[in-house]
C-alpha cells in the first residue's frame, strides 16, 4: 500500500464500476484483502461518513459475520496487503476505558486522534469470555500488540457511540 501502510486497518477500498453500491463494494474488499467470503456475511447498515486526515473519505459498512469462522483457518490475507489478520472482542471496543485521545503537532497545528491499544496476552484472555479462541489468535498472530490508531479507532469509536446512543435497543456488555 502506497498510503498507510505498516497501520492497522479494516478491509476496504474504492467502489470498482462494477459494484452495485458500498455494501457489494466493502463485501468485495473483504474477500480481496483478507479471503473473507461474502456469503458469510449480512450486511447490518453503514456508519456515518468518515473524513481521514489524509483527504480519504470512507463510508465504513457494518456487516455480521453469519457462521462461525476460524481466522487462520477459513480465512486468506493477500500477503501484498496484509501482515497479519486478529480479533478484537467487541466488549474491549465497547469499552470506553479503552479509548486513548492523543495530540500530533502537525504544520497546520495541533490534530487529535484516537487510539485502542490492543495487547494479545494471557491476562488478557482471561478478561473475556472466549479464552480459547483469543489465546488462539494470539498465537497464530505475527505479533501480540496491535496499535489501532487513527481513522481505525476513530470508527470504531464512532461504532461504540452509535450503538451506545440506543443501547436500549442494543445492550452492550463491557
Amino acid at each position: 500500500m502506497r498510503h498507510h501502510a505498516g497501520q492497522v486497518a479494516l478491509p476496504g477500498g474504492r467502489i470498482e464500476p462494477t459494484d452495485r453500491d458500498g455494501v457489494e463494494a466493502a463485501f468485495r474488499e473483504a474477500h480481496e484483502e483478507i479471503g473473507l467470503e461474502g456469503r458469510r456475511l449480512c450486511p447490518l447498515g453503514s456508519l456515518p461518513s468518515y473524513l481521514t486526515g489524509s483527504g480519504y473519505r470512507v463510508q465504513p459498512v457494518v456487516a455480521l459475520v453469519k457462521e462461525e469462522l476460524d481466522l487462520h483457518r477459513d480465512l486468506q490475507p493477500d500477503p501484498n496487503e496484509v501482515a497479519s489478520i486478529f480479533e478484537v472482542p467487541l466488549s474491549f471496543i465497547f469499552d470506553p476505558s479503552n479509548h486513548r485521545r492523543h495530540y500530533w503537532h502537525a504544520p497546520e497545528g495541533l490534530r487529535p486522534f484516537y487510539s485502542m491499544p490492543w495487547i494479545c496476552d494471557r491476562s488478557d484472555a482471561m478478561r473475556f469470555s472466549d479464552t480459547e479462541a483469543l489465546t488462539r489468535v494470539c498465537q497464530h498472530s505475527l505479533s501480540r500488540e496491535f496499535f489501532i490508531w487513527g481513522a481505525t479507532a476513530a470508527m470504531l469509536r464512532n461504532f461504540y457511540h452509535l450503538l451506545y446512543a440506543h443501547r436500549d435497543l442494543f445492550p452492550i456488555e463491557a
